[in-house]
């Protein structure tokens, strides 16, 4: 990632953590007939006003599960446990179960209950008016990175909503809500995330585990150790890009203070980092070059030394870094730019020979 989300307290985590209640009071009782006398009040109250989305799936949950084995009612409580555990991002010891790992009928009675929350009940008057809703996480979310206009943590290359808009990014789920239960609605593992990585890059890909069923890591969104300081992005191109302007072919590394190196790895396999970054920066090299070069041309005219007109240009880059769609890009491809050699001498080429 570029940079992780500052966590927020909201009251949209209140909703999964009371289901996660109601569910493991479910998994402990002796008896498959729901109790709402041993439910959390406030809870249960919620259940009532929403029994097709809330009380009636509930009921039958407990129904069911306690129709099954002791093995079977074992994976369940797993499940419940495991797939919720943040630290499954860091730690591939860490193994969660799948839908396909639960008894046929129970596994899709849960997907049809949790895919039936996410995309109806979170919407309803009686959730917001106890937990709030989407867009409401969204803009205490955006806002408490401190910035009016917050570019994808994910790619960098794209702008999101700003707070107040009337619609908002769409939210991602990390563990997919199709592939593991229980998490559908758990915001620790919900974040936005820009439409070219959620719909074009990431989709339905199972960001824990590789083709080969093997576990391996990758970045919690919420680490506060996954600084843009911390992010080293470099660009190496076939030939010096200053001369010939037509398209060049690029080569990127990407690393990061620590060792993340499989956090990495997974990053770009999921999200088609340092693809779409070479594309981008074929696609916009020249545009970048322009900008420099007009710019260089006005400082010349106003007796701006060298020195000074190559200190503006890498600091306006970082300052635009995290605020401009693409500025992380284009801030490596100008360090690289303003860091060749002879570049003075090759910029004033340019201009006697344009």
């Amino acid at each position: 990632m570029i940079h992780s989300f500052n966590k927020i307290d909201h009251e949209i985590f209140g909703f999964h953590d009371d289901l996660m209640e109601v569910l493991a009071i479910i998994f402990e009782e002796d008896t498959p007939r729901l109790n709402l006398a041993s439910i959390p009040k406030d809870f249960a109250g919620l259940m009532k006003n929403a029994k097709g989305s809330l009380g009636n799936p509930l009921k039958e949950i407990a129904k069911h599960y306690h129709q099954l084995n002791t093995q079977q009612k074992n994976k369940v409580k797993e499940a419940l446990q495991a797939n919720n555990d943040v630290a499954c991002f860091g730690d591939p010891t860490l193994k969660l179960v799948r839908y396909n790992d639960l008894e046929k009928d129970f596994a899709g009675l849960l997907k049809k209950f949790f895919n039936g929350l996410w995309d109806g009940y979170l919407k309803t008057k009686g959730f917001i008016t106890n937990y709030k809703n989407v867009l409401d996480h969204y803009e205490n979310l955006i806002k408490q990175n401190n910035v009016q206009y917050i570019i994808c943590p994910f790619c960098g290359l794209n702008k999101f909503k700003p707070p107040g808009d009337k619609y908002r990014e769409a939210y991602d789920h990390l563990l997919p809500k199709a592939i593991y239960p229980f998490i559908a609605v758990n915001f620790n593992m919900l974040f936005p995330t820009c439409n070219s990585c959620n719909s074009d890059e990431k989709r339905d890909k199972d960001i824990l585990y590789n083709e080969d069923g093997t576990r391996r890591k990758t970045f919690d969104p919420y680490d506060p150790g996954l600084t843009f300081s911390g992010l080293k992005i470099k660009v190496d191109t076939n030939r010096p890009p200053v001369q010939a302007l037509d398209r060049l072919q690029w080569d990127c590394n990407i690393s990061r203070d620590g060792d993340h190196q499989e956090e990495l790895h997974t990053w770009d396999y999921v999200y088609g980092i340092k693809r779409r970054y070479k594309k981008d920066m074929e696609n916009l090299e020249r545009t970048w070059f322009d900008l420099v070069l007009n710019k260089y041309k006005r400082n010349l005219e106003n007796g701006i030394s060298f020195g000074q007109f190559k200190s503006d240009i890498l600091a306006d880059a970082r300052d635009e870094a995290l605020s401009v769609a693409g500025g992380v890009l284009k801030k490596t491809y100008l360090h690289y730019l303003m860091h060749q050699e002879h570049i003075e001498q090759k910029l004033n080429y340019c201009i006697r020979t344009n």
